[in-house]
């Protein structure tokens, strides 16, 4: 016996003879491995365009003029808030809530919200709360509810 493989036969009682792969098998093992392997980069490239975040819209400047009545600047918080759609300024001047839609020239002053600081906006953008005097309080685009 040359090797283990003779002592395998032998006892597997094996009369057929072991053969390798033939130059065409081997022809046809290797296509058909290229196409799975191309198959599974086309794949992927799917997955990766469905699940990659959306493009990115370019940078915007814009300049908003308050109005020389406008005091910003407070230690306690942001001043200025940009709503989530992107429409709606809100920002602290002298301890009041004003709103400036980016469309209009004019700020609105948010009634009975002296004292207000640290605005933001609800995750929807239908509200913006704010504190006053250590409490938290939510103003609606109509008018004012704590």
């Amino acid at each position: 016996m040359r090797d283990i493989g003779d002592y395998r036969r032998q006892l597997d009682d094996d009369t057929e003879p072991y053969r390798t792969a033939t130059v065409r098998e081997r022809t046809w093992a290797g296509r058909i491995a290229a196409a799975l392997a191309v198959a599974l980069v086309d794949v992927s490239a799917i997955a990766y365009r469905a699940t990659r975040p959306a493009d990115l819209k370019p940078l915007v400047r814009f300049d908003v003029d308050l109005g020389t009545d406008a005091s910003l600047g407070s230690p306690r918080g942001t001043d200025a808030i940009l709503s989530p759609d992107g429409t709606r300024l809100v920002y602290v001047s002298k301890g009041t809530l004003f709103t400036r839609k980016l469309d209009q020239p004019k700020s609105t002053e948010h009634a009975g919200t002296e004292g207000a600081y640290a605005p933001f906006f609800s995750p929807d953008g239908k509200s913006v709360a704010f504190f006053d005097a250590g409490k938290l309080k939510k103003t609606f685009r109509g008018g004012r509810r704590t």
